[in-house]
């Protein structure tokens, strides 16, 4: 007969094990001709499992894509629940990837003695003496499938237990073993391993670490191309019909009825912020009532001098030209040990601002450049907004 914990062969009347020191169980009849469950159905196991419980991983993606498709169609991107509910799925996400292994087969098993899959296979988890294992040991078993390359443990041995198995002295075996027939069991032996089954294995763990190191090279190929740009945001706002790379999601400010001194016009806005670290970065949409652009470069000119006489800069540069079409001027000083860069244009009566605001040993070009030259116009404006002039802009 065998000892449960070691599997050692022992005579028939030993007490203990002469190996482990472990207590030897008697067995009425001397039948030890029963097995633990084939390799075939620990490898269904292993793939039902996982398919089961990725489950809850495709619904928190689902989740979370609708989610940013919604924000998309409505412009709401930067409110405080779409803040929220970006931070928290992708967070439920990790937690199910991580509960699969090892909080889904500690959950069934501790209840069960078996998980979804298992009950397809009709098998079940026991300790060495046929009992219910203990959440404890339960918890040992699941973790240590963690251990690298532990699922390939079983497939070169003559009996298909894995690390997990011996490191919690568990078994898996057919759920209609009783108590004596798991004492009956031989945990060394699923019976004989056939040419087709070894050949098999062979071609699962090949596959499976091909895999690993396909998986790793394709990764390491994504991590170094266009890293800064996978990272930042595609920023669609409907509402104001424009699309721009971001460092994340901004958030949003919005006036509106704001008189102009000595004149019955008013005007309003809409200001887009996203903070990266000490650089921020802006877009500026405004609508004017009662105005008509005459002189585009006038206007365009009076913003940047503007700009500059009110906050006291240094070192001024501007330029004239067009951006996808449209009229526009690209400028840049120094405020306050501060700088600012950026573009303005005219689409339409439409006046849109870009301005990067950021510290010198800040400055990225790359970042600069991604972000300013990324804005896009949706659709054409109306042309009932009006034109953009010095003393309308808020500073």
């Amino acid at each position: 007969m065998f000892c449960k914990k070691c599997g050692n062969n022992v005579s028939a009347g030993t007490k203990y094990c002469g190996k482990c020191g472990e207590r030897v169980a008697d067995i009425p009849n001397g039948d030890y001709s029963k097995y633990v469950a084939s390799r075939s159905k620990r490898f269904t196991n292993y793939v039902l499992d996982h398919i089961f419980g990725i489950i809850p991983v495709f619904v928190f993606v689902t989740i979370w894509g609708l989610v940013g498709f919604i924000n998309s169609v409505t412009g709401s991107e930067g409110n405080i629940a779409s803040e929220i509910t970006s931070r928290i799925i992708p967070f439920l996400i990790g937690l199910s990837v991580l509960g699969v292994f090892p909080f889904y087969h500690v959950f069934f098993e501790y209840f069960w003695q078996k998980t979804p899959a298992k009950w397809v296979t009709k098998t079940k988890v026991v300790k060495l003496d046929g009992s219910k294992p203990g959440f404890w040991r339960l918890m040992g078993r699941n973790f240590a499938r963690w251990i690298p390359f532990e699922a390939l443990s079983f497939l070169f041995t003559t009996y298909p237990r894995g690390w997990h198995d011996r490191v919690s002295g568990t078994m898996v075996v057919p759920d209609n073993y009783t108590t004596h027939d798991v004492l009956a069991t031989n945990p060394r032996s699923s019976g004989k391993l056939s040419k087709t089954s070894f050949v098999l294995s062979v071609i699962l763990a090949i596959l499976y670490v091909l895999g690993l190191l396909t998986g790793g090279i394709i990764n390491s190929a994504n991590n170094n191309s266009e890293v800064s740009k996978d990272s930042w945001v595609n920023y669609v706002s409907t509402e104001d019909s424009f699309t721009v790379l971001l460092p994340k999601y901004p958030t949003i400010e919005k006036k509106q009825d704001i008189p102009i001194e000595d004149s019955d016009v008013t005007y309003g806005y809409h200001e887009y912020q996203a903070v990266d670290g000490k650089t921020s970065y802006f877009i500026f949409k405004y609508a004017y009532s009662g105005l008509n652009i005459q002189d585009e470069d006038k206007a365009l000119n009076l913003l940047v001098n503007g700009m500059v006489n009110a906050t006291d800069a240094e070192n001024p540069i501007s330029s004239f030209g067009y951006y996808k079409g449209y009229r526009s001027i690209d400028f840049s000083f120094t405020a306050k040990g501060e700088m600012i860069k950026g573009r303005a244009m005219v689409v339409g009566q439409t006046p849109y601002l870009l301005m990067m605001d950021y510290y010198p040993e800040n400055y990225k070009e790359e970042n600069y450049n991604k972000f300013i030259d990324s804005f896009v116009i949706n659709s054409s404006q109306s042309n009932n907004e009006s034109p953009l002039l010095l003393r309308l802009l808020p500073l």
